[in-house]
């Protein structure tokens, strides 16, 4: 058995399920009893703890996403509830390289990274902002780019290094 499988087990015996028929086990089973469910979760933080990153993030539905125009960090914490138990979470950053790397976002000579002409097109919102003797520009991304991340996400084609 793969140890992705092997997790799989644990977690589900854990929430008190059958890791092959995904029916909830017996009440009286001993693998509902609470000093054996605690055991089952120390075993599995071990495991974490053994590997740091259990496997790649992933995320295999978009089920449960609120498409609201949102900054990148708060964008990708969405992402992050949503990913496959057991997988590392997405870094934001990860979304701006693929971001840039496919021409969405350009870098101008302050360093700030910036939507393109393809970026605005596909739901990339800029507002210009003027604070306590500072100006920048927010970047914030609407329902259309997140789908166009998200799709790409589901597909495969952005992977955390």
């Amino acid at each position: 058995m793969s140890r992705r499988k092997t997790i799989e087990f644990i977690v589900d015996l854990s929430k008190g399920i059958d890791p092959l028929t995904k029916e909830p086990l017996i009440n009286d089973t001993v693998l509902n009893r609470g000093d054996v469910v605690r055991a089952l979760y120390d075993v599995l933080n071990l495991l974490r703890a053994s590997n740091n990153v259990l496997y790649p993030f992933k995320i295999s539905s978009k089920d449960g996403f609120s498409y609201k125009e949102k900054g990148i960090r708060d964008f990708v914490n969405e992402i992050n509830d949503l990913r496959d138990e057991g997988t590392s979470k997405m870094n934001y950053k990860v979304l701006l390289d693929w971001l840039t790397a496919n021409g969405y976002l350009y870098i101008p000579e302050d360093g700030q990274k910036r939507p393109t002409k393809k970026g605005i097109d596909n739901g990339i919102v800029e507002y210009y902002i003027e604070k306590s003797n500072r100006s920048f520009y927010q970047v914030k991304y609407t329902s259309k780019i997140q789908e166009i991340i998200i799709d790409n996400l589901l597909n495969g084609n952005i992977k955390k290094q």
